[in-house]
C-alpha cells in the first residue's frame, strides 16, 4: 500500500523488507466499509459546498490540497483514514480519484441521489483478491462515515488545532527529516530494510527497533500510524508536503506516525 512516511534520523539494517505480494504490488488493506457507503450525494441547488473541510485547515506552513489525490491510488480506505486523521465526520470520493472531507453538518447541503450517478469504482488488490468500492461520479460523491480502520486509534482527545500544532512543531525535533511517499511496488519500499508493525507504535519505539537490528540503520520511518521501516538511505526525490503525514501515533497521541 502506498503510504507517506515521516522520517526520523536514528543513530543506527538488516535483511530487506519481506512482504507478501499480489503480482508486483504490495496489497492494500480492505477499508472495511459497506460497498456503497452512505450513498451517492449531489450538492443541492444554490447550497454552499460543505465538503470543503480540508481547505478550512490551511495555515502558514500547512497547505491542504482540496480535493486530496494520491498518485491514482485513491480508494475509500485512503480517504476515510485521511479525513478521520483530521477529525472530520465524513469522507467523500468523486471521479474515482478525488477525496474530500466534511464536518458534522455536511449532509444538510447535499441530497441523496441514485447510485447510478456515482459510476466510478475503485478497485485494488488485497490478499483475498481484488476489492471494488463505489468512488463517486463526475459531479456527485460517494460518501462514507470517516471512521478509522480497526488497527488505528482515533485521536479523540486532541482538538484539530492541537493536531495541526503538533505537525507544525515537527521541525523542532532534531531527528525529524521530512515527509516522503512510499512505493507500492513489492521489494521497492523507500526504506527497504527491516520493518515492524505494532498497534501501540510511537516514534521512540520505531527508532529503538531500528537501533536493535544487527546492522547500522541511519533512518527510521513511520507509516500509516502503526508501521515502522528502517534503512541506511532513501530516495529524497519522493518528498511530499507535510499534511500527507497525518496519522497520530496510537501509542502516543502527542506524536505523528506518518500517513496513508
Amino acid at each position: 500500500m502506498t503510504n507517506e512516511k515521516r522520517l526520523e534520523k536514528s543513530s543506527i539494517i538488516s535483511d530487506a523488507v519481506s512482504e507478501t505480494c499480489v503480482g508486483d504490488l504490495i496489497p492494500r488493506f480492505d477499508p472495511q466499509v459497506s460497498s456503497n457507503g452512505l450513498g451517492c450525494y449531489s450538492l443541492k441547488s444554490g447550497a454552499n459546498d460543505t465538503l470543503n473541510g480540508l481547505t478550512s485547515l490551511n495555515r502558514l506552513g500547512l497547505n491542504f490540497s482540496d480535493p486530496y489525490v494520491t498518485n491514482g491510488l485513491m480508494d475509500p480506505g485512503y480517504c476515510i483514514k485521511y479525513c478521520s486523521d483530521y477529525l472530520f465526520q465524513y469522507a467523500a470520493l468523486r471521479k474515482g480519484t478525488e477525496c474530500r472531507c466534511g464536518g458534522i453538518n455536511t449532509l444538510q447541503n447535499y441530497t441523496l441521489v441514485s447510485d447510478v450517478i456515482c459510476g466510478f469504482n475503485c478497485t485494488f488488490p488485497t490478499l483475498k483478491g481484488n476489492v471494488t468500492y463505489k468512488c463517486g461520479g463526475n459531479e456527485s460523491y460517494t460518501i462514507y462515515e470517516a471512521k478509522p480502520r480497526n488497527n488505528v486509534i482515533s485521536p479523540n482527545s486532541l482538538t484539530i488545532d492541537q493536531k495541526l500544532d503538533l505537525m507544525l512543531n515537527l521541525s523542532s525535533n532534531k531527528y525529524y527529516q521530512e515527509c516522503i511517499e512510499d512505493s507500492q511496488t513489492c521489494g521497492q519500499r523507500v526504506l527497504n530494510g527491516a520493518w515492524d508493525e505494532k498497534s501501540g507504535m510511537t516514534i521512540d519505539r520505531c527508532m529503538d527497533f531500528c537501533i536493535s537490528q544487527n546492522n547500522s540503520f541511519k533512518y527510521a520511518g513511520l507509516e500509516t500510524g502503526t508501521q515502522c521501516f528502517c534503512a541506511s538511505d532513501y530516495n529524497k526525490i519522493r518528498l511530499v508536503s507535510l499534511e500527507r503525514c497525518s496519522a497520530t501515533c496510537p501509542g502516543n497521541i502527542s506524536q505523528i506516525c506518518g500517513g496513508s
